[in-house]
């Protein structure tokens, strides 16, 4: 419950604090007295859009803070799972900046706004006429009968392996469009994987290709080369080797008479073998070289059709084409793989249909058995609310397919009279009916749910004598279970509260402000029996609200 509402320089409101308590609190005011302002703050606080023009004249911000019992409202989940501190006494606020910005913060630790939102759902229901619109949702009237079918976590689980189930519907749909595809391309990447596989590629292989190919290319010239390196290795005027032989014999000769001298002969006989060996290898080279005109056009056409494959799938190597036979190896067999896939998804999603449609006819078996006890308990407030003889039929129609609700199709008709055809509610109910059914049903609600704060903003409006009267009633029962807070311009309703505050705007050196008082027993008939005759209180309003309050 709402236990203390704090506003400063809010709008008008320079600064307010209000403590409630439990039953049925009656808020009045004249028109413009700023009862809609103060019912802005805590939609403010509750999490609303922002508009910066509401923070009071020449101050940087504006605070809204509530501090609520939650007790009996089972949160422990809520706060453990936004990892905030839970207190029985939550002090929930909101500071709003004059750029526009704002903070919220819940028991002192900052949130963001979509955790109030979440929070404050919980805690307080604003009613008013706008709220009608709820009656056009059937999600409004699954919840309501399915709390008293006793079968709210059942029909949670099938909403959530339904969503599942949706899920898996759209992997196999996603599964199928990746099969066509895989089809549409099986023929030309099965081309392009032979094409690569006829090479048989060694990834080692271009580099030596490269080397033979430029060996063979460039055979003259290495021809001619080697036939002037042997001229000069073994011309006739001069032999290389016996010239560096005879070096080696006099160094050797020498080398005895200086370790300086020995050490030139083991460097120059080092050079001396390596030079024997280097002239070895190329006069084998020499002998051995050939041009094999039949290899060299197998090495270019090589080359050739390998360069073309590594332009075509846009690569640098032999290596990174190999890559690219092994992704298309991999596509083509994944098309003899994809149909097993899409066996075993829809293999699971027939499962899991006919496991869901099990749970859907006993969810819809249970709203069958609820839905009469239900229509009887709303009839009932009827009576009460002066819509006597006025019908509401919860009808499910059960259907082939799943959907998000279970098997059914729920149509919620209403008729003004017993004797008037049933047709739907959002179409035919008029604005006050409306008003009027949405409060039966919260009663209805009220009597096995610990429902939040519910705050009626003036949803009496246009209504008088016995409606009135009945209304204000039905909020003083209402109010024995949960916490009512009533914005009301009617007397018969003012009169039911187990506590009565006055919204009051006043006027100081051309400064209006918005403040709020609570009336005692003595300001509460003043209060009331202006509401019956206006400013001019008669003695006839005063013996009327005195009545009204016994």
């Amino acid at each position: 419950m709402l236990q203390k509402l704090e506003i400063r320089n809010y709008i008008l409101i320079d600064e307010l604090s209000i403590e409630f308590k439990d039953g049925l609190s009656i808020i009045t005011g004249e028109t413009g007295s700023g009862k809609s302002i103060l019912l802005g703050a805590i939609n403010q606080l509750l999490g609303n859009r922002i508009d910066h023009k509401i923070v009071g004249p020449k101050k940087e911000k504006c605070t809204i803070e509530a501090i609520f019992n939650i007790t009996d409202y089972n949160l422990k989940f809520f706060f453990k799972n936004n990892d905030l501190d839970y207190s029985p006494d939550t002090i929930i606020r909101r500071e709003i900046l004059r750029n526009g910005k704002s903070r919220a913060f819940i028991n002192d630790s900052p949130v963001k706004i979509e955790i109030l939102r979440s929070i404050s759902s919980y805690l307080i229901d604003i009613h008013s006429q706008n709220q009608n619109e709820i009656l056009s949702y059937k999600s409004f009237f699954y919840n309501f009968i399915d709390f008293f079918a006793n079968q709210e976590k059942k029909v949670f689980e099938f909403k959530k392996m339904f969503n599942q189930l949706n899920q898996k519907k759209i992997d196999y749909s996603l599964l199928k469009e990746k099969k066509q595809n895989i089809i549409k391309d099986y023929d030309y990447n099965l081309f392009l994987l032979n094409e690569i596989k006829t090479l048989n590629l060694d990834s080692n292989e271009k580099e030596k290709l490269e080397n033979e190919y430029s060996s063979l290319k460039n055979y003259e010239k290495i021809q001619s080369s080697f036939d002037e390196l042997n001229l000069l290795i073994g011309s006739q005027n001069s032999n290389i080797i016996d010239r560096l032989s005879s070096i080696l014999n006099i160094l050797k000769k020498i080398s005895a008479f200086s370790s300086q001298f020995k050490d030139l002969d083991l460097r120059f006989e080092k050079v001396f073998l390596e030079t024997i060996d280097i002239i070895e290898s190329i006069s084998s080279h020499s002998e051995h070289l050939s041009f094999d005109s039949e290899r060299f056009e197998t090495i270019q056409s090589r080359l050739f059709k390998i360069q073309e494959l590594e332009n075509k799938h846009n690569v640098n190597s032999i290596s990174q084409l190999i890559d690219v036979k092994n992704k298309l190896n991999d596509t083509i067999e994944s098309t003899d793989n994809i149909d097993s896939e899409i066996d075993k998804l829809n293999l699971e999603i027939l499962n899991i249909e006919k496991d869901l449609t099990k749970e859907a006819n006993q969810i819809y078996s249970n709203r069958l058995k609820t839905a009469d006890g239900l229509q009887n308990e709303i009839e009932k407030v009827f009576s009460l609310l002066s819509l006597n003889g006025c019908l509401i039929r919860f009808e499910f129609i059960k259907e082939e397919k799943l959907n998000s609700f279970g098997i059914d199709n729920l149509n919620v008709l209403y008729s003004p009279g017993e004797t008037i055809e049933l047709k739907p509610l959002a179409k035919i109910a008029s604005g006050g009916e409306k008003s009027r059914i949405l409060l039966a049903i919260k009663s209805v609600f009220a009597k096995k749910n610990s429902l939040p704060t519910i705050i009626f903003d003036e949803i009496d409006s246009g209504t008088s004598g016995e409606i009135a009267e009945s209304i204000g009633f039905l909020m003083k029962e209402m109010s024995k279970k949960i916490q009512i807070l009533s914005i009301t311009h009617l007397a018969q309703v003012a009169s039911k509260g187990d506590s009565h505050f006055k919204v009051i705007k006043s006027s100081n050196n051309g400064k209006s402000t918005t403040s709020i008082v609570k009336l005692s027993d003595k300001e509460r008939v003043s209060e009331i029996a202006s509401m019956i005759s206006g400013k001019k209180i008669t003695n006839s309003a005063l013996n009327q609200a005195e009545e009204l309050l016994k």
